[in-house]
């Protein structure tokens, strides 16, 4: 019975590093998909920094057309002087001018500031350009990598199925059914070392007799609170204990 549980630490040590590389393939999908979200992202910003971009020269392209406008007012209304006789109706078309030469004046300061505006942005995404083409070379060669990575750890999959397939032949039906059976019902090892008087898969205090039986080592003896097949682990075992009375 100590050889099979040898041979049943032996094949949950496969079952681990086969679980341990199938979690790796498992997660890379997810790794990839958020590394391709990022890329995306940086293409949304520059995206963003362009509409930016054409959104001050179309308010600049504007305020170029309302100022021409204005200089036609002033035109008209330099002829129109010309024409007048009337003293007050003069003065008020000379205001009228100087409102729109004023008006003009801060359409102008408003184009200036547009036009600083739109050499920053216009900067802004070229040094924006620049660092998403990079980062997204990077994670371009991240996903590589990670695909990849992906089939190398599928061929490892597939030695590790055959080496448990291969080493599962070693075992009794009956014996491979029961671990079998106990894999099935747990998430976690079917083999629990004892450590100290305690089952070290679920931390329950095990009973002498229970520790007595394990020691023996005539049949499996499974912890009575999760069910995994009891072990001591070789630098565990202790003397059995003959007891007058059961545990």
């Amino acid at each position: 019975m100590k050889e099979d549980i040898k041979k049943l630490i032996d094949l949950q040590d496969l079952d681990s590093k086969i679980d341990m590389v199938q979690d790796e393939i498992n997660n890379i999908p997810l790794a990839i998909e958020k590394k391709r979200l990022l890329i995306e992202e940086l293409k949304l910003n520059i995206e963003e920094e362009k509409k930016k971009l054409v959104s001050i020269q179309l308010k600049k392209k504007d305020k170029e057309i309302e100022l021409a406008s204005q200089e036609e007012k002033i035109k008209k209304s330099e002829k129109e002087l010309n024409t007048i006789k009337s003293n007050d109706t003069y003065r008020i078309m000379l205001n009228e001018i100087e409102s729109i030469k004023k008006l003009m004046s801060q359409i102008e300061d408003e184009i200036l500031n547009l036009m600083e505006e739109t050499d920053l942005c216009s900067k802004e995404l070229k040094n924006q350009e620049i660092k998403s083409k990079e980062n997204t070379q990077e994670l371009e060669r991240e996903i590589l990598k990670l695909e990849n990575d992906c089939q190398e750890l599928n061929k490892e999959l597939s030695l590790e199925i055959n080496k448990k397939e291969e080493f599962s032949k070693q075992l009794s039906g009956e014996l491979l059914s029961h671990y079998n059976y106990i894999r099935n019902k747990k998430t976690s090892k079917v083999l629990a070392a004892i450590l100290g008087d305690a089952c070290g898969g679920c931390n329950t205090l095990l009973t002498q007799r229970t520790m007595n039986d394990v020691l023996k080592g005539k049949d499996l003896i499974s912890c009575d609170s999760c069910a995994r097949i009891l072990y001591f682990p070789e630098k565990e075992t202790i003397l059995p204990v003959e007891s007058s009375s059961p545990d």
